[in-house]
């Protein structure tokens, strides 16, 4: 009997008959026997004698169905005689039984069978290592370091307003000895030809306020019209302008009280020609005038310090301030000089007194947003007196002439403000247009 012949009656056994596998699908083989471990050669008695006594069996099947197949050959090989075709085994058969061979003998379900008896592996162990802590010479090794870090931020926070006062006294003394050097240079340099720019000077004093820098400066010629709301406050010399009529101020105001000063328009009253007793205050807040021209001090020269004066000038001035309209053009003129035979005769006309006190009334009206009109450029001579052509005769007061020269410096010198009218031939004249 052929090989092929006893796997397929091997196989056909009752306990052994398995279906034909479709074709495209796995066999029974293919699926089962990768899962198969392969057993330990080692067997039990009793698995081996159960082995024998299932080879026996197989081994008696088996001869019997050699007996019938011879049979069944020499049938076949009857002349005549109608054989029915050997049925050949699956394929899937046929590789079970030559796998199933080269396993010692053994069917494929004891190999699953021993694989599931297979004992398991044991689980790893794992151990917790106890932390250790560094060697005696690491630790205090760090712990040295980190106390030379904290020592050295420590030192460094305390000394820092040292350094900080060193590093500026440092420079302190390095600008001022920057400072000594340049003034060194400064005061040693020598310039060629005329000095241009500042020069350093050691010893100086503040200049006060100069009536050169500060008095109105000539500003074209305006039409009489303007002094119309003109209120003129003074004495006696500005009480001369209603004696000479034809001065073109005969529509102005007059405050003006002989003997007066300062102090008779702060708290004084006065009698008029017509003998009433005024408040002069009152009357100058009555006028309602725009523009305000003051002349006082001539009689305070006789009567009153430089010191007195000066303070009831300035209580004077911000009473006109205070009780009349803000938009009011204030005008301060100078204290008017007197004549060389009369300064001569009284010293407390002194040329030097009365230019300083109208240099303190021009910082009086300065800080007050008033204009300064400084009279000495109308009425004195070459050497600052009173021109003897402009005196009445006594040394102080006023002719026809010296007030036409103060009329026709009033004149010239007021404020530009826009709608003024100007006459023609003055700088700020415009020409109305022709209709």
């Amino acid at each position: 009997m052929s090989r092929s012949e006893k796997e397929q009656e091997f196989w056909e056994l009752p306990d052994r008959r398995l279906k034909k596998t479709p074709q495209g699908s796995k066999s029974l083989k293919q699926v089962i026997l990768p899962l198969s471990l392969p057993l330990s050669r080692s067997r039990t008695p009793a698995a081996g004698a159960k082995s024998s006594s299932a080879n026996r069996k197989r081994s008696t099947v088996n001869h019997k169905r050699s007996a019938s197949s011879s049979s069944a050959g020499q049938a076949r090989k009857q002349p005549g005689a109608r054989t029915a075709p050997a049925k050949k085994a699956p394929a899937a058969s046929r590789t079970r039984a030559s796998q199933q061979k080269k396993t010692s003998g053994k069917p494929f379900f004891h190999s699953v069978i021993g694989a599931a008896k297979k004992p398991a592996q044991p689980k790893p162990k794992y151990t917790k290592k106890p932390l250790t802590m560094p060697s005696g010479k690491w630790f205090f090794s760090g712990a040295f370091v980190v106390i030379l870090l904290l020592s050295g931020v420590i030192t460094a926070i305390i000394e820092a307003p040292e350094k900080i006062a060193a590093a500026q006294s440092l420079s302190a003394s390095a600008a001022a000895a920057e400072s000594a050097a340049l003034a060194e240079e400064l005061a040693n340099q020598v310039v060629a030809g005329e000095e241009v720019g500042p020069v350093y000077q050691e010893n100086w004093t503040m200049r006060t306020v100069s009536t050169d820098w500060v008095r109105l400066p000539e500003n074209g010629r305006v039409d009489m019209s303007y002094f119309n709301d003109v209120l003129f406050v003074g004495d006696s010399l500005t009480q001369g302008f209603t004696t000479y009529t034809s001065n073109g101020f005969e529509n102005a105001k007059f405050a003006a009280y002989i003997g007066a000063g300062p102090k008779t328009f702060i708290d004084g009253t006065v009698v008029k020609d017509t003998g009433e007793s005024v408040r002069p205050l009152d009357e100058v807040i009555a006028a309602n005038a725009k523009k305000v021209y003051i002349l006082l001090g001539t009689n305070a020269l006789e009567t009153m310090s430089d010191e007195g004066f000066l303070q009831y000038y300035g209580q004077m001035l911000d009473l006109f301030k205070q009780n009349l309209p803000t938009d009011t053009i204030f005008y301060v003129q100078s204290i008017p000089p007197a004549t060389a035979e009369k300064i001569a005769e009284n010293e407390k006309f002194a040329l030097e007194r009365v230019q300083g006190l109208n240099q303190q009334i021009a910082k009086l009206a300065y800080d007050r947003g008033m204009y300064f009109l400084d009279l000495y450029e109308a009425l004195a001579d070459d050497t600052g007196a009173l021109s003897a052509a402009y005196s009445a005769g006594d040394g102080l007061h006023l002719n026809a002439d010296g007030y036409g020269a103060w009329r026709e410096y009033l004149i010239t010198h007021t404020v530009y403000r826009p709608g003024v009218l100007y006459v023609p031939g003055s700088p700020y004249y415009t020409a109305a247009p022709a209709v």
